[in-house]
């Protein structure tokens, strides 16, 4: 059975076993959930919820220090904590607490899916992928460990089996972490479809805390976004701040959606409150975009002066992942083109993923290395995602190697499938249909 045919049989089964679920509770997908809000004021189920859970499980533990569960729950707060608020401590506090519960019960499912869990957010993907499968050695049937599985398989391109341990996950516990695997899976395979129906059932199963949800539809609105539908995409954005005000990741794909209106002063006022404290990386990037759109070249390098610190500060408390950021941001960007490609070079020996080759086929296009960049651009395109600034780029890689027919086409499914893909590069694609 070839990997399509695969594919095609597992996403038709994900669409049964959702159809028929009911909702279990909610464990977060970690390795695509990037830090919270500082400022949003969740509901009582939202931040509250975290604060009061630290406060309970830190009390349990100081009149019963041995007692691992505990730990466990003491480490699970304090990660939703670090979603919240972007506070990097959290995460620091979390591996702690989920260490002392390995120490303490090395044989404990529960301890090792949790540590796994908590090793996904600081990029250590193998590590989480060796303590996932001692949990599932204990209980074959542990959907948590699946879920690991999942996320890290993913973030290294090992896509068929991250759509193998997804399904699995789904036929375990059928809920909001499963679905939404699912729907992260099927969207790096080009089903579009599939995977706004899937998101949207990991959005009416829901989770304990206002924010897992909102991430959530947060995820729907972007896919909206990636395929044109900026009406769409903003419905969802909006439903987000209803819910959770401030919450960054909904202001920042807001932001986007006035960015195409050409309303840039309120996607200013978005992006700057989305870029307070420890942002992603990509809404630093975007709001120092938005700058230069709007011709404050100073503003927009005062901005883009803020990458590197904010990589370097993710790096003091231990959390990896930034490099392919930091290296497509130098690309976009023109600086530090030979340190780019080096960074993308390494990035390859570990990651699969269509990123990893989209960020390769970047940096050799940029420096002159046209045969090899056309190479790892069909290695990311071979995937299927419909992604426009994925086409973009191979696009001017074609151009450059003179195939302006082939070129044009992809130029074209860029600003058909989004006209909006980026602020500074949408021109362009236009401008090279002609």
């Amino acid at each position: 059975m070839n990997n399509q045919t695969r594919f095609q049989w597992s996403v038709s089964a994900l669409l049964v076993i959702a159809g028929l679920a009911t909702f279990g509770a909610f464990r977060a997908r970690s390795a695509h959930a990037s830090v919270g809000n500082d400022f949003a004021k969740f509901k009582a189920t939202g931040a509250d919820k975290s604060d009061a859970d630290i406060a309970r499980y830190e009390a349990l533990i100081a009149k019963s220090p041995k007692n691992v569960e505990v730990y466990g729950k003491l480490g699970g707060a304090y990660m939703q904590k670090g979603r919240e608020t972007g506070d990097l401590a959290m995460y620091c506090r979390a591996r702690s607490a989920f260490e002392k519960a390995v120490e303490m019960g090395p044989k404990n499912k529960v301890s090792l899916h949790n540590y796994a869990w908590c090793l996904t957010i600081f990029h250590k993907f193998q590590d989480a992928i060796s303590y996932a499968n001692k949990a599932i050695k204990i209980d074959p049937n542990d959907a948590d460990a699946w879920g690991v599985l999942s996320d890290s398989d993913f973030e290294l391109g090992h896509y068929e089996k991250s759509l193998d341990e997804a399904q699995k996950m789904i036929d375990i516990r059928p809920n909001l972490a499963s679905y939404s695997r699912g729907a992260a899976i099927r969207f790096i395979y080009g089903d579009i479809r599939g995977a706004t129906w899937l998101m949207g059932r990991a959005i009416e199963a829901g989770g304990p805390y206002t924010e897992n949800t909102a991430w959530c539809r947060v995820q729907l609105g972007d896919i909206y976004f990636k395929e044109g539908a900026v009406p769409a995409a903003e419905q969802q954005y909006a439903m987000v701040l209803r819910m959770v005000p401030n919450y960054r990741h909904a202001l920042a794909g807001l932001a986007r959606v006035r960015i195409a209106q050409k309303r840039f002063d309120e996607a200013e006022k978005m992006l700057l409150v989305a870029n307070q404290g420890m942002p992603p990386i990509v809404y630093a990037v975007e709001l120092g975009d938005l700058y230069t759109l709007m011709g404050r070249s100073n503003d927009a390098e005062a901005q883009f002066a803020r990458i590197d610190p904010m990589i370097a500060e993710h790096l003091k408390f231990g959390i990896q992942g930034d490099d392919l950021k930091q290296a497509m941001f130098y690309l976009d960007h023109q600086r530090n083109l030979k340190n780019a490609l080096e960074i993308a070079e390494t990035a390859i020996n570990d990651h699969a993923s269509v990123e990893a080759y989209t960020t390769l086929a970047w940096a050799y296009y940029k420096n002159g290395r046209l045969s090899e960049g056309k190479k790892a651009i069909e290695r990311a395109m071979a995937m299927k995602t419909q992604d426009a600034l994925l086409f973009y780029r191979a696009g001017k890689i074609y151009a450059a190697l003179g195939d302006m027919d082939r070129s044009r086409k992809l130029m074209l499914t860029a600003t058909s499938l989004n006209p909006n893909f980026h602020p500074l590069f949408k021109s362009e694609a236009l401008f090279a249909m002609k």
